[in-house]
């Protein structure tokens, strides 16, 4: 139905003493499972740099994405794809970024809104409605930042600012419908920025008044 981004809010972080892509030669790359999507972004990353997953490097599952600064820290790894907030945190260890996967140049649909097309074909309504909402408080989020990192602090008991102000460019936000949407000129995805989630909520409200 819909997504938050359309980009990995992924950061690919290494020990410091690694500058350079081909000084990851011989590393040791964390992943939480293999096939999962630190590893499919670990190697996505690795095939970029023109090295080989299989024979350049060594791929560590670590189970759980939480594990992945802690495995830095106790030198199980050399390098990982960390998801916000951990990135921010090694980062602060003093860890590198070697790469803002935001950056990467492909599409990668992230925080996804699901449901089954017979709940779409029964219930479009209530599905509108939810998507009208989801798009609204997707435009709250881009334009509003003080009001979101409250929203953001409160359930997750962040103090820290900087853990809940990592924020992608706009252009990254993904407006993508659902193909089910397709055929109505109301419901086409609309352009990236925070003025087309409103409209796209005003065209919704038309309708259905």
């Amino acid at each position: 139905m819909g997504a938050i981004l359309d980009k990995p809010l992924y950061s690919f972080i290494v020990n410091p003493k690694i500058k350079t892509p081909s000084d990851l030669k011989g590393k040791r790359v964390g992943v939480t499972r293999i096939g999962s999507t630190p590893d499919a972004l670990a190697r996505a990353m690795l095939k970029m740099w023109n090295l080989d997953p299989a024979t350049d490097v060594t791929i560590v599952q670590l189970n759980e994405l939480g594990l992945m600064v802690q495995g830095l820290v106790s030198g199980v790894i050399d390098a990982a794809p960390i998801s916000i907030p951990s990135n921010i945190r090694a980062k602060n260890l003093g860890y590198t970024e070697l790469f803002d996967m935001t950056k990467i140049g492909k599409t990668y649909i992230t925080g996804t809104v699901v449901t089954r097309k017979r709940f779409i074909d029964g219930q479009r309504d209530t599905a509108k409605r939810f998507m009208r909402a989801f798009l609204e408080g997707m435009k709250t989020y881009l334009e509003d930042e003080d009001f979101s990192i409250k929203v953001i602090q409160k359930p997750i008991c962040f103090r820290r600012r900087t853990c809940c102000a990592y924020r992608v460019p706009r252009s990254t936000v993904s407006r993508r419908s659902s193909k089910a949407w397709k055929n109505s000129p109301a419901q086409k995805p609309p352009t990236r920025d925070a003025s087309s989630i409103r409209q796209f909520s005003m065209n919704w409200k038309k309708k259905d008044s």
